[in-house]
């Protein structure tokens, strides 16, 4: 597993390459050759979107049992 800290981007840069695919939890989060379909499991646990920010999910959306999701931002399923 690779850990990636960013403190500083810097735009002048033309590329960036990942050799290993990303992964949040062990869930691989872009599938294809060229990481074009991004993909999401279907349960979320607690989770706040806070104020001022937007949230996306794909698809039928299920909030495990004793979790809440508090939305002070945006949050839209498609």
């Amino acid at each position: 597993m690779t850990k990636i800290i960013l403190s500083t981007v810097d735009g002048r840069a033309a590329s960036t390459d990942f050799v290993d695919p990303i992964s949040t939890n062990h869930a691989t989060q872009w599938q294809g050759t060229f990481g074009v379909i991004k993909t999401n499991q279907p349960t979320v646990g607690t989770a706040t979107i806070p104020s001022g920010t937007n949230g996306i999910s794909v698809g039928t959306i299920t909030v495990s049992a004793g979790n809440t999701v508090r939305v002070n931002g945006e949050w839209r399923i498609i």
